[in-house]
Formats: structure tokens, C-alpha cells, sequence
């Protein structure tokens, strides 16, 4: 971490206060940059078209992963099948998302073809050449992308949830959104608080979206950039280091603050009475002192409320007619039953429209006739024995990491824990730059080690974060009793700590495998562009080495969808056995 995270993030926010162009930094600049990046039109720009997409698909993805979570559980059959059809998309790499798009939203795409079927123009209607339709069209494809992980962790969160707690609440007749604002969200609230944190810090950072489909156009530049892709732009276009950094240093602190809003909401402390039942005259702890005319005012008024409460309910009653109860119940069941299915069936639909436009290829052999296979089996090989590499080397140093910052009392604890969190909240495609300085210092260059080295240190952070309260989870009982027996630190981590988080080991290795199997720009970074033996196998769609792409989609879709369902199981509990909920 020391090599590969804490050096290039000190060497980025070193960069951000330096006049740094193209190879190496010039000198100190104090803070020109910073001063250049509120006199930057582009920046400005990118960073409300951020806010705005932020606002846009975080609400959405959670809304959606969370309804379509609840709706699988409540599902009397097939819950199987949905969930892999929801995940469909987590499954997808991400250049091979953005060829669907492109084919979807392209000129004669589906999208044009049916825009001329309903208006009739008889034109095409070119969805990406138009500004707020274009960052329309990207809004949607983060929602796509994203929504499937907020499904995929509130999924496992409701499943932990006693039934017992929600069967209470509609015997005392809670429904529709007292239900949903009182019993569900409550039960789920660390779940999703850290739901609301990683997708912000993820939406914040995008970089993907932007380059597959408009490369920060159209019409003209900064149309629907946003701060990921721009702070890109800055470092590899203009060569310009120093406001990059810059850029990544400020994005890096807002997200901070926000990680750290989410975790103060996922463990709230235990707050004081409210002040009008408080005896202002009375010394007891944990009661907030109120005015004395100002507490019994409030009182007053809270005692008050209760005769118009009764008497809005006894009316209410007396002119309900007879078998009103019975008659208003069966037909909110009935419109609660059809809600629910028309909403698994747009989102069936909105899942699988993206495949409509490639499915015609794949159902055809001729397509696969001419699909270049020596190089798309090598690059099949090589992105699975780079995902196994890089799941063992991740937990190889996350696992001890992780058990240090859970069980060891040491003054530097809670800084190198935040220095994890602070890692988490940079953009990674600025510290491609630095990483690649070292690769090349160290001649890996155009090497698998190389590409090694930055796979496991851009999954090390993340993987630290995840198992840290995991390992925290262990009853405390049995360390100690292990500890008397008179076992060792790593016999502790061995035989207890190990087993009692091997879900959470699985669902890690499954996330890791998932990023690795769509990761592009660290492959383009160390792998020389010749050297197609080495691909990784999104990179050969991303280099158009494969005429006919469609085997690799095929390959790149069910690899990790497989691996979904082997691992389906440990995945719930791997999520909901860690003191992260």
C-alpha cells in the first residue's frame, strides 16, 4: 500500500500544488492550480453536470434495487431466475455495455427505428448528436450499471431481516408507505446508508459512461462531461498534471465528507429525550434542559393533540359502511399485487433491452464464423488467470490488514483506516499516471506482473474496507477464549476469524473477479498495443482486434454470470454476516 497507493497519492497531491506538465513536475506552484480550476469554464461545467447526474441515478439505482430486491423475496416462485436477470447487467464489462448502447441508441439503432414507427419522419433521429438527450442516455446507462449492485446489497440485507418484524407490522395495520418508511427502511438503514455512500463515491467518479458513448460531447466540448472524465482530459489530453491533481485532491475531500455523513448515519448515537418531556428541575443525565414555559407549552399541546386524534378516528368509523374494512382490504391487496408485477415486468424489459440489438448476431453461425478465436481464447485465458492472480494477492495483503485495524489497539489505527477510506474516495484514473512512473522505474512495462501490481493495489483498499468490519463481527467471546487457550495472533486468524468470515471472503473474490474481468484503462496503461497475446478479454472489443465481437460478448457476459450463481449463497451471507449492517 505503501508503493503502489500511499506514494502515488502523495506524490498526486504533491503534484496538485506543482507546475506539472507532460513528464515531470517543474517546481512548486502553491495554489495556481487550485486558483486555475475556479477560473476553469470546463470545470465548472463538469462539475454541475456531476451534481446533476449524481442527483439523478443515485436516487433511482437504490429506488430500484430496493424495490426489485423486495419484489424478489416476495416473489412465491422463480426468485432464481430474477435475480439472475437483475444482475444481468453487474455481469456485463463495461466496453461491452457500451457497444450495446451504442447499438441501441446509434443511427438505425432500435431506438431510431422505433422513433421512426411512431412519429413517422421518416429521418433518423440521432439520440447521441443532441446534448440533454445524450446526457439523457448516459444517465440511464449509470442507472443500468449501477442499480444491480444496489440490488445485490439490499438484496442481502432484507434477507437478514427477521420476518417476524414485518408480519407485526401489517397485524398492527401498517401498509403502503408507513410501512415502507417505519418498518422496512429502518431495518435495512446501515445496509443502506453504506448503499447511498458507494454509489455516490462510484456516480462521482465516473469515467466510462462519458467515453463509450460521447467522449464529453456533443455539439460542443463539455456538453456531458463529467469530473472523472475531465480530470482525464486534463492529465492524458492537455498533459497538464498539476490541475488534475488538483482536481482529484478537491473531489476526493467532498467525497470524504460525504463517506463520513454516511457512516455518521449508518451508526447514529443514542440522542437525548426530546426536551418538553424532560423535567427542567429535575438533574438527571441524558435530559436536555429545557424553558420551563417552553416545556410545559409543548406538553400541553402534545396532550391536546390526543382528544382530536380519538375524535377524527371515531368519526372516521361511524360513517364507514358495513364491510368496508374487508372491501378496501382485498382491493389495496389487489392493486399492491398488480403494482408489483408491472414493475418487475419494466424492469425485466429495461434490463434485457440493451441485448436486443446484438441478440440477432449471436442466434446466427455465420457471425461466429469469422470471429478471430486464437486471440479471443488467449485473451479468454489470460483475464481468468489474471483474476485468479489478483484475488490471491488481494486477500494475501487485505486479510492481515484487515485483522490488524479490527482486533489491534494502536494510536495509529483510526488514521490508517481513514487513509483506506481516503483511498476509496480519489478518482482512480488519476492515479494511473503515477503507478505507471513506477511501473516503468521497475521495467514492467508491456508485463503481467506489472498489470498485477495495479490490480491488486486498486482492489486493496476496497477489499481493507470490506473486511475489516467482517473480521470486527466475531463474537469477542471467542477470541477471548482462544487467547486464554493460548493461541496465537495467527492461529486466532487462522481457525476462528477465517472460518467465521468465509462468506464474506467469497462475496469479495466474486467482486474482485467481476472488476478485473471489465477493466480497461489499467490494461491500456501498461500493455503495449501491439502485443495482443496479452489482452485482457474486453480490451480486444475496446481495440477492435475482433472483427466480429459477438463470441467475446457471449464469453464475457457468462463467465462472471456463472460465477454469480455458484456463489449465489455465500454471497447473501457474506453480506449480511458483518458488522457493516
Amino acid at each position: 500500500m505503501f508503493a503502489f497507493v500511499a506514494y502515488p497519492l502523495w506524490q498526486e497531491l504533491w503534484g496538485s500544488f506543482s507546475k506539472w506538465y507532460q513528464l515531470k513536475p517543474a517546481g512548486f506552484g502553491g495554489l495556481s492550480n487550485y486558483k486555475a480550476l475556479f477560473r476553469d469554464i470546463d470545470v465548472s461545467a463538469s462539475a454541475l453536470h456531476t451534481v446533476v447526474y449524481v442527483l439523478l441515478t443515485v436516487p433511482v439505482e437504490i429506488g430500484l434495487g430496493l424495490g426489485a430486491a423486495w419484489a424478489t423475496l416476495r416473489a412465491s416462485r422463480g426468485r432464481a431466475l430474477l435475480a439472475v436477470v437483475f444482475l444481468l447487467p453487474l455481469a456485463v464489462p463495461w466496453a461491452v455495455a457500451g457497444s450495446f448502447f451504442n447499438g441501441l441508441f446509434g443511427v438505425n439503432g432500435l431506438a431510431d427505428q422505433l422513433s421512426q414507427q411512431v412519429f413517422g419522419t421518416g429521418r433518423s433521429l440521432v439520440w447521441l448528436d443532441h446534448p440533454r438527450l445524450a446526457f439523457g442516455i448516459i444517465v440511464v446507462f449509470g442507472v443500468w450499471k449501477g442499480a444491480p449492485w444496489c440490488y445485490l446489497l439490499l438484496l442481502g440485507a432484507l434477507s437478514g431481516c427477521p420476518e417476524d418484524v414485518f408480519e407485526a407490522a401489517r397485524v398492527d395495520g401498517a401498509r403502503g408507505v408507513t410501512f415502507w418508511w417505519h418498518v422496512v427502511l429502518p431495518s435495512v438503514r446501515p445496509m443502506l446508508a453504506f448503499v447511498i455512500v458507494l454509489r455516490v463515491i462510484a456516480e462521482a467518479q465516473t469515467y466510462y459512461s462519458v467515453a463509450l458513448l460521447t467522449n464529453g460531447g456533443p455539439g460542443f466540448p463539455g456538453a456531458t462531461e463529467l469530473v472523472g472524465f475531465y480530470d482525464n482530459v486534463l492529465a492524458f489530453g492537455f498533459q497538464n498534471f498539476g490541475e488534475a491533481s488538483a482536481l482529484g485532491a478537491l473531489v476526493g475531500a467532498v467525497l470524504i465528507a460525504v463517506a463520513l455523513g454516511g457512516w455518521a448515519l449508518a451508526h447514529p448515537r443514542a440522542g437525548p429525550r426530546r426536551p418538553y418531556l424532560a423535567d427542567p428541575y429535575l438533574d438527571e443525565p441524558g435530559l436536555v434542559p429545557a424553558g420551563p414555559w417552553r416545556a410545559r407549552l409543548m406538553a400541553a399541546a402534545h396532550v391536546a393533540s390526543y382528544p382530536v386524534r380519538a375524535l377524527a378516528a371515531a368519526r372516521a368509523f361511524v360513517r364507514a359502511p358495513s364491510g368496508w374494512g374487508r372491501t378496501a382490504s382485498r382491493r389495496r391487496r389487489a392493486v399492491v399485487r398488480r403494482a408489483r408485477w408491472l414493475f418487475l415486468a419494466v424492469s425485466v424489459v429495461a434490463v434485457l433491452l440493451p441485448f436486443a440489438g446484438e441478440a440477432s448476431g449471436w442466434l446466427g453461425r455465420s457471425e461466429f464464423a469469422g470471429t478471430n478465436w486464437p486471440a479471443v481464447g488467449t485473451g479468454l485465458l489470460n483475464t481468468l488467470l489474471m483474476s485468479a492472480a489478483t484475488v490471491v494477492g488481494t486477500l494475501v495483503l487485505a486479510v492481515p490488514a484487515a485483522y490488524v485495524l479490527a482486533y489491534k489497539k494502536f494510536r495509529l489505527r483510526g488514521a490508517l483506516f481513514m487513509f483506506v477510506l481516503f483511498t476509496l474516495a480519489i478518482p482512480g484514473v488519476i492515479f494511473i499516471y503515477p503507478q505507471f512512473q513506477e511501473i516503468v522505474w521497475l521495467g514492467l512495462v508491456n508485463t503481467r506482473v506489472g498489470m498485477l501490481a495495479l490490480y491488486v493495489t486498486s482492489n486493496l483498499p476496497l477489499a481493507v474496507f470490506f473486511l475489516r468490519p467482517a473480521f470486527g463481527g466475531v463474537p469477542v467471546p471467542l477470541v477471548e477464549a482462544m487467547r486464554v487457550d493460548g493461541a496465537s495472533g495467527v492461529g486466532i486468524l487462522r481457525r476462528l476469524v477465517l472460518r467465521y468470515s468465509a462468506s464474506t471472503i467469497v462475496a469479495l473474490s466474486v467482486l474482485v473477479v467481476i472488476w478485473v474481468w471489465g477493466e480497461v484503462p489499467i490494461a491500456l496503461a501498461v500493455l503495449s498495443p501491439n502485443n495482443v497475446p496479452s489482452f485482457t478479454l474486453p480490451l480486444l472489443v475496446a481495440e477492435g482486434q475482433v472483427p466480429n465481437p459477438n463470441a467475446v460478448y457471449l464469453l464475457s457476459i457468462a463467465v462472471p454470470l456463472l460465477l454469480f450463481l455458484a456463489t449465489q449463497r455465500f454471497f447473501r451471507r457474506g453480506l449480511v454476516s458483518g458488522s457493516l449492517l
